[in-house]
Order: structure tokens, then C-alpha cells, then sequence
């Protein structure tokens, strides 16, 4: 069988991190599309493309070496990222919120290109203004404060957006996520989030 790459991409918790796990594994019986032992030794290349969707900004690719072990890790420090056809830095520590997508790419001996695409949604900074709105509401609720009613409807407005926002990613509906998240972080933006 043909190989296929597999991977997953998470995020660290400061939210400055991806991380990049091949899943691809040896090619055996019961991983017949996994890596061959000639193939793994004779590629020509091997890099991600990482592209913000959000924000429709693609950034220089990330020469990777490919990996026969299921669970080898490459960290992807999202300030290193370079904008594409620039040598602009994004200019931010955080990662910014939205969906990616990271295509790892890997040019064969015999010139065949293989790729696969995962997408992957960072939502950093809407969960932190979520957990400060949170915290707001229950320090109010307690003192029984007339701004109750008022934080308790922007956290069940927020709260109905960040779930809907999540099922469109899900869904691969990529445009819906856009506007969703545009107009949740609108209702979000009067809570700073710069210790969290």
C-alpha cells in the first residue's frame, strides 16, 4: 500500500507553541500504509506549510524530518513563524486565534509528493476572556451587584458563541467560523486578557 502520512498538531499551554506529533509509524500488518524502511532513508524532502485560514496568511515552510516512531514530537514556536514572500515576522508571542491548517509534505526518491492536511482551531485569547468573564459573573452574583443580570447575559451570549464557533470548526465551515468568532470577539472586547 501507498504511504500516508499521519499527524496531530497541539498547542502548549502559554499558548507561544505548536507542537507537531507524526503518527505515521514503521509500515507492519497492522500499518500497512505506514513508513518503509527504503523510503524513510531515501526522501528528497520534507517540510509543513502552515497557513492562518482566519486571517488568510501562509507562512515560509518548516523543514521537518520525518519519523518512523509514532509520537516523535517538533515544536513550531509561533513567534519564529515567517510571513511568506516576506521576511516579516508575525510580531506576537501568543498564538492568534482561528483555524490553521498544516500540511506536511514529503518529496519521494522517485520524485512522488505525498501530503496530508490537518486543521487545527487556537482560541487563546477567547478562552481567556471567557474564564475572566466567568470570574467577573461569580464575584457580581455573590454580591447580589444590580451588574448581575447584564454579565450573566453577555456570559450566555459568549458562552452560545464560543459553542456554536467550536461546532462550525468541527463542521469545516470555515467562512461561518470567521464571522462567529469576529462577532465573539467584538462582545469580548472590553475584558483584558494580558496575564493569562
Amino acid at each position: 500500500m501507498a504511504l500516508e502520512l499521519k499527524f496531530n498538531i497541539n498547542k502548549n499551554t502559554a499558548c507561544d507553541t505548536f507542537t507537531f506529533t507524526q503518527t505515521t509509524g514503521p509500515e507492519d500488518i497492522t500499518n500497512p500504509t505506514g513508513w518503509m524502511d527504503n523510503v524513510l532513508s531515501d526522501y528528497q524532502d520534507s517540510y509543513i506549510t502552515i497557513k492562518n485560514i482566519t486571517e488568510n496568511v501562509i507562512y515560509n515552510l518548516i523543514e521537518i524530518v520525518p519519523s518512523d516512531i509514532v509520537g516523535h514530537e517538533s515544536d513550531i514556536i509561533y513567534a519564529d513563524l515567517i510571513i511568506q514572500n516576506t521576511n516579516n515576522g508575525i510580531g506576537v508571542v501568543k498564538i492568534a486565534d482561528g483555524v490553521y491548517s498544516f500540511t506536511h509534505t514529503v518529496l519521494l526518491e522517485d520524485n512522488q509528493l505525498i501530503n496530508t492536511t490537518n486543521y487545527f482551531m487556537s482560541l487563546c485569547s477567547i478562552e481567556c476572556k471567557l474564564k475572566l468573564l466567568s470570574i467577573q459573573y461569580i464575584n457580581y452574583s455573590s454580591e447580589c451587584s444590580p451588574c448581575e443580570n447584564k454579565l450573566l447575559n453577555l456570559f450566555v451570549e459568549a458562552m452560545a458563541l464560543y459553542d456554536i464557533l467550536k461546532f462550525s470548526f468541527k463542521c469545516g465551515n470555515f467562512k461561518d467560523f470567521n464571522t462567529i468568532l469576529t462577532n465573539l470577539q467584538e462582545l469580548l472586547t472590553t475584558l483584558d486578557c494580558k496575564n493569562c
